[in-house]
């Protein structure tokens, strides 16, 4: 488990990404966050909610999220 901050960073730039799970990922804040944790290499998420308006909301925040868990 990563502890704080720092360790993420660091690992980040050592090209780990971790597996983070997003519960009611239905929100667009959440999405946008997640897409650029996503965009910088940082995580693979796994989204977890209305698979439709997760669909709908990502698309409007210019997300493609045909291959996201």
């Amino acid at each position: 488990m990563l502890s704080d901050l720092s360790e993420v960073i660091r690992k980040v730039r050592n090209g780990y990404q971790q597996t983070v799970a997003v519960v009611s990922a239905e929100d667009e804040q959440v999405l946008k966050s997640i897409r650029d944790a996503v965009n910088e290499r940082m995580i693979i998420p796994l989204l977890i909610g209305n698979k439709k308006e997760i669909t709908r909301i990502a698309h409007e925040i210019g997300w493609d999220v045909t291959n996201v868990d």
